[in-house]
């Protein structure tokens, strides 16, 4: 999913504590209720994102499709984009890549939610509630792999198939286990949550697919990430803006010798992008042009400062 964010500094200012708290609170239920299928888990604070002064530049460059799906499938019960300050993000490693409608999206929302309002604007919509557990889902649309959504309360929601939903509810009554359960990827989530607007876990096969989608210059180049990073265990990314768009990886590799190949293969990668960009994009600032790598074990760590986009 291709996406980069600024965020605005008085925002930061307002929210320079309740943030940290909001997401150590809603990662943490994720890791109780999210499938153990899951291969990537992704934390948006989107209240932070809004406030950017190009957020729309941003919000229609990079956002992806399967949270355009979200949005649609939101907005279809009345609830606006303003009404999610935070988003958990999950991929369902039996789903994604399957013609399922969702990619294997799914996930949990914080924010201000009007249950009321919602299934008034169910029942205009033609919308018929379906019994999940102890909760009813509603699924605006008719493709098979719709994205349905469940209200927990006024300030939590959770969204995915039904079969998805089922598990997250199991797991939250206790009947049904967690992502928490998986303790490798638990773990990973729990060792670094970075002070950044979106940041992310992913599995060696994920990995993969977020680097296709994430990393700029890509357009005309057939990468085969799978192959590149069949070295990697798992990948921890975080996005930070500021006049310029950070973005921080650190791939935790199988071997000291795995480690070594990574570093000297993306070296290699960042001179040849950088050429080609140069060749094809002469007067636009060029995104490999502040890459710095480092390594340290099995451990291979790359920074990389790009321009924001302001069209």
């Amino acid at each position: 999913m291709k996406r980069l964010a600024l965020f605005l500094g008085t925002l930061l200012v307002l929210n320079a504590v309740a943030p940290a708290v909001q997401a150590q609170e809603i990662v943490d239920e994720a890791l109780q209720v999210f499938t153990t299928r899951t291969e990537r888990l992704e934390y948006l604070h989107s209240a932070e994102l809004r406030g950017l002064s190009n957020y729309s530049v941003l919000r229609q460059r990079y956002l992806g499709g399967d949270l355009r799906d979200l949005e649609k499938s939101l907005a279809a019960l009345g609830i606006d984009e303003g009404d999610v300050d935070e988003l958990v993000l999950g991929w369902d490693a039996a789903i994604a890549g399957k013609d399922s409608g969702t990619g294997g999206l799914y996930g949990l929302a914080g924010g201000h939610f009007r249950g009321e309002e919602i299934a008034k604007r169910a029942v205009e919509q033609r919308v018929e509630p379906t019994q999940v557990g102890d909760a009813e889902a509603y699924c605006p649309g008719s493709q098979q792999g719709t994205t349905c959504i469940v209200l927990f309360d006024d300030t939590r929601g959770a969204f995915g198939s039904l079969n998805q939903l089922s598990e997250m509810l199991a797991a939250r009554a206790g009947s049904g286990q967690g992502l928490i359960s998986n303790n490798s990827f638990a773990d990973l989530v729990n060792g670094a949550r970075p002070d950044a607007p979106i940041w992310g876990h992913a599995e060696s096969s994920a990995a993969a697919e977020w680097m296709r989608a994430s990393i700029p210059g890509q357009d005309s180049m057939q990468m085969n990430w799978s192959r590149l990073l069949s070295g990697v265990d798992s990948l921890a990314y975080a996005i930070k803006p500021g006049e310029k768009v950070h973005l921080q990886m650190t791939f935790s590799c199988k071997s000291q010798a795995a480690a070594a190949d990574l570093r000297l293969l993306l070296d290699g990668l960042r001179l040849v992008e950088k050429m080609a960009w140069l060749g094809k994009n002469p007067k636009a600032p060029n995104p490999f042009e502040n890459v710095e790598l480092d390594s340290s074990g099995d451990s291979v760590e790359l920074q990389l400062d790009t321009p924001a986009p302001t069209t």
